[in-house]
């Protein structure tokens, strides 16, 4: 009988010490949106009473050890990311999302147009970034790079009339380069939420965390900690 009791309470205690230890989040290595998220989601997490250690990785590492449990989620994904991954849930609150812009030159007279006015221009969009090539399809001028920097010295020499990234990022290389003759307009050409997932086995803090979302969304500390985090990794405020 007292075998049975110490059994028991040993596997009690030991439950309770996983369950205290803080949960390993995957984010996407080298970006600053990553960054911006990684601040967003610790203080969700501390406001919630949970910990976390946040682990930088590629992206397609991060799909695979989130998707197998090695890790126990991923900072941030878009909405449909959960439709290709069965044991990952996510947490439905975006509490963060991601601008995408036009960039150009300064006195560019097409400015003011339209996207659907602009299907003649000649457009520079990075490889591989599904949404881009969405926002530019039918267009008959789109080159595409594998760097960010690449593309926006192909519009600094005029060889492009416009670039789409996000805003986040954009700002960031034309600082980075000194590109005071580009400008980034007004308003975003799309807008791309981004949510939290978790892999199955913690499904049971999802109710918590996106309770918690959107109390700091409703009593205005989310934003606040939003703006912190953007200022911080950018170290402008934009």
């Amino acid at each position: 009988m007292l075998k049975n009791i110490i059994l028991i309470a040993a596997f009690v205690f030991a439950s309770f010490s996983l369950q205290s230890e803080p949960l390993t989040i995957s984010t996407i290595e080298g970006s600053p949106v990553s960054d911006i998220c990684s601040i967003i989601l610790t203080g969700i997490y501390e406001k919630a009473g949970l910990e976390i250690s946040i682990v930088p990785m590629p992206a397609v590492r991060a799909t695979s050890e989130s998707a197998a449990g090695k890790i126990d989620g991923e900072t941030h994904r878009v909405l449909a990311y959960g439709d290709n991954h069965e044991d990952l849930r996510i947490v439905p609150f975006s509490y963060y999302s991601i601008d995408t812009n036009l960039f150009t030159q300064r006195n560019n007279p097409a400015a003011g147009k339209n996207m659907s006015e602009l299907s003649s221009y000649k457009f520079a969009i990075l490889k591989g970034v599904r949404q881009s090539q969405e926002l530019t399809k039918g267009f008959t001028q789109v080159q595409e790079f594998e760097d960010s920097e690449t593309l926006i010295r192909f519009l600094m020499l005029r060889r492009a009339d416009f670039a789409i990234l996000s805003r986040l990022h954009g700002m960031e290389i034309l600082e980075k380069l000194s590109a005071d003759e580009i400008v980034v307009l007004e308003p975003p050409i799309d807008e791309t939420k981004l949510y939290h997932y978790l892999h199955r086995k913690h499904e049971d803090l999802v109710p918590l965390l996106k309770r918690t979302m959107e109390e700091m969304a409703e009593s205005g500390e989310l934003a606040q900690l939003i703006r912190r985090a953007e200022a911080e990794v950018t170290g402008t405020g934009w």
